[in-house]
């Protein structure tokens, strides 16, 4: 039996899940069904899923692929669709975490490189978390308008110093955090 499914993992280039995780995904595939009455098959019917887009602007080439992107016509709005799977065990820490790790930049660079690809205004970001512990839940999360905001803010300024990088040819450690004429020195808060 082993060599037999061996064979079959190498013919059909697919690896078989542990019990364990197809236990934890047949508890996720009941809640994706149920959440919200199942709005997340609404949401996601007729999304466009994993498609790139390539742009430039002040002389940086950029490239975003977003998980999904629905349109209006379907949804009623022009939106990004973020999945994110998280062991964060409720949504006070999976909101620390989104924080931590800047997801507001990215969700921003998002909704402005389609825009100004597509033509269109993508101006609404729906997050949908997948809870890789106990209780194994999922949520779908909404982006306020100022935290977006606040993320292209992020994005314009990282640009300018991935652009300002790219000129000077120097890519600068964590110096850079330092106060002008501190010789590097950084003032610890």
């Amino acid at each position: 039996k082993k060599i037999y499914l061996q064979s079959l993992k190498v013919i059909s280039n697919l690896t078989p899940v542990s019990e364990e995780h197809f236990l934890k995904i047949q508890i996720l595939k009941k809640q994706y069904d149920n959440y919200g009455g199942g709005i997340l098959k609404e949401i996601l019917k007729h999304s466009k899923r994993e498609i790139s887009f390539y742009t430039e602007e002040n002389g940086v080439n950029l490239k975003v692929r977003p998980d999904a992107i629905q349109f209006e016509e379907n949804i009623g709005v022009n939106a990004v669709i973020s999945i994110k799977s998280t062991a964060c065990e409720d949504l006070r820490a999976f909101y620390y975490n989104a924080a931590k790790l800047h997801y507001d930049l990215t969700e921003g660079m998002y909704q402005d490189v389609i825009s100004k690809v597509s033509g269109r205004d993508f101006n609404t970001t729906i997050m949908i978390m997948l809870q890789t512990v106990e209780p194994f839940g999922i949520a779908v999360l909404v982006w306020s308008a100022e935290d977006i905001e606040m993320g292209k803010y992020k994005y314009q300024m990282a640009l300018e110093i991935a652009k300002e990088c790219q000129e000077k040819g120097k890519y600068p450690g964590y110096e850079a955090n330092a106060e002008e004429g501190n010789f590097g020195l950084i003032q610890m808060e």
